[in-house]
């Protein structure tokens, strides 16, 4: 610990945790300057990328478990089998969320504005200075806000996660519903500027009407961006209140997206595997090789469900967070279906053609888009990022199938790959509008669709034609 006690019945989560030492010097990870807990196998590529083109990976003591399904001993003792196991473990790994004293997580436990704030803002910002605990101790004694998360909340109004307003919920604790989360959401993500805009649109769920106007505009970019979306029945139920499986699936969902958490894992589609030695290759999205050598001890879930590396197969995308501090280690693997259909030939357009094909990208660069044109017999992809504050960001078209459909005309599956800049990167501070064009010629024949795939296969835009 570093220098103040907790409360014996208090949530663990919510604790400040520091790295242990690794035998290998990983050193800290940095967001915005605040040094991160976790310690992760990532800088060990960058090591030995300075010597070698080939990546070693060793995961020994850094990991808990069994690669025996029958005889894996979580660290978490009621999570076994639960729908949210896997993303339970992503963010015990991250330590986000690492449960209760007495070893259990507790996932239908509902959150508390605490909670909630303390988990986001520790997800974003890592452990708080030392100097939030100094100096916020009028948070302690106006708003009787816990001693040990004094730092988080803090952190919280600092990054405006929480305004001054909010304190009095925070130290009640009153509960938090889903519409409420999703504000604190959009303003973790500095995206609060985009809800006016938002609000303007109609929310796509049967309950639209129950949600407050002034939470429409954070309701409907939390859903666009994939981080919280309705139920099956078509209900967003903004009132319902948070469970912390649930939350640990919403932190999954931010981790997806904010593209520096990243950082924090080794990732890329499995190239071969040796199980006697233990060993993956994987390939990574910018085409190095990294070779992750596994201990006797992990956790490995494929597609969300508790595996073994006997279930891993070459092409499957894998995901590695490790935490030396918890002696952790979590591979997430997902099935990717494989390429269908002939391939297409294209070529890159770097000098728009026409005043016509000008003004229809100028119209669709500057929000997240994937856009189909036809001139004569060329046929004309579009896909764009949207406005981004700094250079650094990318989007690739990288290839493109073509299959006939039962109605004889073609159907094209598009293959995008998008990449953003590390976190130490050196960048340009401007507005940017990262885009990728493409051609091609359609031979008088008949389009159906046109489908626009990320990296893991999952749909960006479906467009009939």
């Amino acid at each position: 610990m570093v220098g103040w006690t907790t409360p014996k019945n208090c949530l663990v989560d919510s604790i400040p945790i520091r790295a242990e030492q690794s035998e290998i010097r990983n050193g800290g990870l940095r967001v915005k300057g605040r040094k991160m807990v976790t310690i992760t196998a990532i800088w060990l590529i960058a090591a030995f990328l300075f010597t070698s083109g080939f990546t070693f990976i060793s995961l020994k003591s850094a990991t808990v478990g069994s690669t025996d399904s029958k005889n894996l001993l979580l660290p978490l003792t009621d999570i076994k089998g639960h729908w949210a196991e896997a993303g339970i473990m992503e963010m015990y790994a991250r330590g986000v969320m690492i449960g209760y004293r007495d070893g259990s997580f507790r996932p239908k436990k509902q959150l508390t504005y605490l909670d909630g704030i303390v988990m986001l803002d520790k997800m974003l910002w890592g452990e708080p200075p030392k100097s939030d605990f100094e100096t916020s101790g009028y948070l302690k004694d106006e708003f009787k806000i816990p001693e040990w998360a004094v730092g988080y909340i803090a952190s919280a109004l600092r990054h405006q996660i929480i305004y001054y307003s909010d304190l009095q919920k925070v130290a009640q604790a009153q509960p938090l519903t889903r519409q409420e989360i999703a504000v604190f959401i959009i303003r973790a993500l500095e995206l609060t500027g985009k809800t006016d805009a938002e609000k303007e649109l109609r929310l796509p769920f049967n309950d639209a009407k129950e949600i407050p106007d002034q939470l429409k505009g954070y309701v409907s970019l939390v859903n666009e961006l994939g981080i919280m979306t309705g139920f099956p029945n078509g209900d967003f139920k903004g009132n319902r209140t948070v469970s912390r499986a649930e939350m640990a699936k919403i932190l999954n969902n931010i981790a997806d997206f904010v593209s520096y958490l990243k950082m924090d894992e080794v990732s890329g589609f499995i190239k071969s595997l040796a199980n006697s030695e233990g060993a993956i290759t994987l390939t990574t999205s910018s085409g190095k090789e990294v070779r992750i050598v596994l201990s006797d001890k992990y956790f490995i879930y494929l597609d969300n469900k508790a595996a073994t590396t006997e279930k891993l197969k070459p092409g499957m995308y894998l995901r590695v967070i490790t935490s030396t501090s918890r002696r952790t280690t979590v591979l997430l693997a997902q099935r990717v279906n494989p390429d269908e259909g002939t391939p297409v030939m294209f070529e890159q357009v770097l000098t728009l053609p026409s005043a016509d094909i000008l003004n229809w990208v100028e119209e669709n660069k500057v929000k997240e888009s994937y856009s189909v044109k036809t001139i004569e017999e060329k046929l004309y992809l579009l896909a764009a990022r949207g406005e981004k504050m700094t250079g650094g960001y990318k989007i690739t078209i990288r290839k493109i199938f073509a299959a006939r459909n039962k109605n004889g005309g073609l159907d094209y599956t598009v293959f995008v790959l998008r990449s953003d800049p590390g976190r130490d990167s050196i960048v340009n501070q401007v507005i940017s509008y990262p885009y990728s064009l493409v051609r091609f010629d359609k031979s008088g024949e008949t389009v159906n669709s046109i489908i626009f795939l990320d990296e893991l296969n999952r749909v960006l835009e479906e467009i009939k034609l």
